[in-house]
């Protein structure tokens, strides 16, 4: 899907901005990948190991050019 982001034209995919839509609504807090999978993949029956999350957030930072995702290790992605 094509969003103008910061005067650009950027392709993220539904999840991308799934994830994106979430970290926004939880702005300030820190959420697991375990939390992000429920909410982003809570309607498949099968759904992906944890790494999809991450491999989202790389292409999140990628796209949005900014440092607002922030991993704290070993725990959770937090956007601030």
């Amino acid at each position: 899907m094509k969003r103008l982001i910061r005067g650009k034209w950027r392709i993220l995919s539904l999840k991308e901005l799934a994830v994106l839509k979430l970290l926004l609504d939880h702005q300030g807090q820190v959420l697991s990948r375990a939390q992000i999978l429920d909410h982003v993949w809570a309607n498949q029956d099968d759904p992906p190991f944890d790494r999809v999350v991450t491999s989202h957030i790389k292409q999140l930072r990628k796209n949005l050019g900014l440092d607002c995702i922030v991993t704290v290790k070993k725990w959770a992605i937090n956007w601030s």
